[in-house]
């Protein structure tokens, strides 16, 4: 995306998502970089409207390495009783009962402390945690910014959107 800006190649946003997905079944969600749902393999996208700007996140990355693979062949989806955008348009309070990622039963049971991580999230006073895709990488939004240094867990990072 940013050789195509620097250079001005005029590569339209739907050849350069064709590009990406060659590289990776998820990388063509970056060349959106907004808030996005999506399909398939990661590469069918529509619009989705949510503002988290008044939000704090923190990420955690315990530094332990999840086999994708692994992941994958451990995973049982389930079909969710709602459709992820109508949870999302619900108060973030409420994705805590309503909003699951799948791959954490099988992960956390290879990897405990990726769970204790997100429970430790919660116990900080995140409205929400969860784990990012198949791990390891852990994130809790917050209403406030958290006055906990959570070197402990991990590598982590705070921001706010």
């Amino acid at each position: 995306k940013s050789l195509n800006q620097i250079f001005k190649l005029g590569i339209s946003e739907r050849n350069l998502i064709s590009m990406a997905s060659q590289l990776g079944a998820d990388c063509a969600f970056f060349i959106k970089n907004k808030t996005t749902y999506a399909k398939g393999i990661g590469d069918i996208f529509s619009d989705i409207e949510i503002d988290l700007s008044k939000y704090h996140f923190i990420v955690v990355y315990p530094n332990i390495h999840v086999s994708t693979v692994d992941a994958y062949k451990h995973v049982k989806p389930k079909k969710p009783n709602k459709d992820i955008r109508e949870i999302i348009k619900r108060p973030i309070e409420n994705w805590k009962n309503e909003l699951k990622n799948d791959f954490e039963d099988s992960v956390f049971i290879q990897y405990p402390k990726i769970s204790e991580i997100k429970n430790e999230l919660y116990n900080q006073g995140a409205i929400y945690a969860s784990m990012s895709g198949s791990g390891s990488t852990v994130f809790g939004i917050f209403k406030e910014n958290p006055k906990v240094d959570f070197n402990y867990l991990g590598k982590f990072w705070s921001f706010k959107l």
